[in-house]
């Protein structure tokens, strides 16, 4: 009886330290699975498959229980859409995350091999100006609810087939504060990889957006950036930046340059590759371009910042407000359509630039303040507060044209200095701290 009793202790604490020893994975399971006596999932959702509408399947269960979470879309190559139906556009409110499988990255944080891929399988119709989107995340500016987008590659049609003209935007974000894009290959969409900012355009619907773009690739192979003939392009921009800045411009470039503002997009750590610019800005954006590398562009300005193309009677009539750009490599332009090729294309706003290197190119910088198209807003639009130094040209010029920009007036060879301008510069902390994973 006695043996009886030691062997029945033994045997419970046994099963009891199982129970104690798998309880992690119990509750991890719990985490991505339906929950049958309930009758609920919980916030963390993988989707059937990586089609738009398994996604979309996926994010309105992450909607229906509290609208926070976690959509993750399965290890595979998959049709966003297939070849006989329409094309669909996954709408993710924020504060809802949207990953691929994880991958494996090298020493320097940058990606192998994507292990989740989703395709365009056919020619979606459409000019640059109707482009289809593939997600669209809308927010109301409520810090408590970003976006992060992860592990994921977007493969467009133009992949397969160079003679393709249709040009498609990754995602749409708009009023999205501390969001995230990162890992992630955006492959010949064309028109665009991230855009923020409603569209087709509003001014009355749009908001601040902030957040960070690390350790991507866009990139295109084939397309014309319109160069020779604008309304002909087959290429747009591979982030387009901008915002509704009637009432929040901040004269004083100060509270803007090394900050992370509710309007500041920090660029960093990516490869970039044939876009008519890599990058361009309006509407009041501060962005920072920093430690990426270009790679094979068309040199018209691979870093832009507009003037605006607000009517002049608009309030919300103002350029790019500032630009940060250093520590990058633009590299090894493609001639075919510009001989002359330029890295930036400076046209308005505030910039710092320094301790970039350019190799191939014609010049670094072009100053035009929109040709003078913008005259009757210079205060807002034109190129002013430019400081620029200790960049590496090589056999390239410093400024490859300057139409209405005058040296020391509107800007200046050096650094900025508290003698000569009131304040210093010191860039924001790097890396940014949301590219911090636990």
């Amino acid at each position: 009886m006695k043996d009886r009793q030691v062997y029945t202790f033994f045997l419970i604490s046994v099963i009891f330290a199982g129970i104690i020893s798998l309880s992690p994975a119990i509750s991890q399971l719990t985490n991505n699975v339906i929950i049958p006596s309930a009758g609920k999932i919980s916030g963390y959702v993988t989707a059937r498959s990586g089609s738009a509408r398994d996604i979309q399947a996926a994010v309105n269960q992450v909607v229906a229980t509290g609208g926070k979470g976690n959509v993750y879309i399965p290890e595979g190559t998959f049709n966003f859409v297939e070849v006989d139906q329409p094309w669909v556009t996954v709408d993710v409110p924020a504060g809802i995350n949207i990953f691929g499988a994880p991958t494996e990255r090298d020493a320097d944080g940058q990606v192998i091999e994507w292990k989740t891929v989703l395709v365009m399988p056919y020619e979606v119709s459409a000019g640059p100006d109707s482009s289809p989107s593939w997600f669209s995340v809308e927010g109301n500016g409520d810090p408590t609810k970003s976006f992060r987008f992860s592990d994921i590659k977007l493969v467009g049609w133009r992949y397969f087939n160079n003679a393709s003209t249709a040009m498609s935007i990754g995602v749409f974000i708009n009023r999205v504060l501390d969001f995230r894009f990162d890992h992630c290959y955006f492959q010949d969409l064309a028109n665009s990889a991230v855009t923020l900012g409603s569209y087709p355009l509003d001014y009355y619907n749009r908001g601040n957006c902030s957040g960070v773009i690390d350790h991507c690739k866009l990139v295109n192979t084939y397309g014309d950036p319109g160069f020779l003939n604008y309304d002909e392009r087959t290429l747009g921009y591979g982030i387009g930046l901008r915002r509704w800045a009637s009432d929040i411009w901040d004269p004083k470039l100060t509270n803007i340059i090394g900050h992370y503002t509710s309007h500041t997009v920090f660029i960093e750590d990516n490869y970039f590759s044939k876009w008519r610019h890599c990058v361009c800005s309006n509407d009041g954006f501060h962005y920072v371009f920093r430690r990426n590398i270009v790679e094979g562009g068309y040199g018209i300005g691979e870093v832009d910042g507009h003037g605006s193309y607000a009517d002049e009677s608009a309030p919300y009539a103002v350029g790019t407000r500032c630009i940060e750009i250093y520590n990058n490599t633009f590299r090894n332009p493609d001639t075919t359509w510009n001989d002359h090729p330029w890295a930036l294309n400076l046209r308005g706003g505030a910039s710092i630039v320094f301790n970039n290197t350019i190799q191939g190119y014609y010049g670094l910088l072009d100053f035009n303040n929109d040709w003078g198209n913008y005259e009757p807003y210079v205060p807002k639009c034109a190129v002013n507060q430019t400081y620029i130094w200790n960049n590496n040209l090589g056999s390239g010029t410093l400024i490859h044209y300057n139409a209405d920009s005058e040296q020391n007036v509107n800007y200046f060879l050096r650094a900025p200095n508290l003698q000569q301008d009131g304040f210093e510069y010191t860039p924001y902390a790097y890396p940014h701290p949301l590219t911090q994973e636990s």
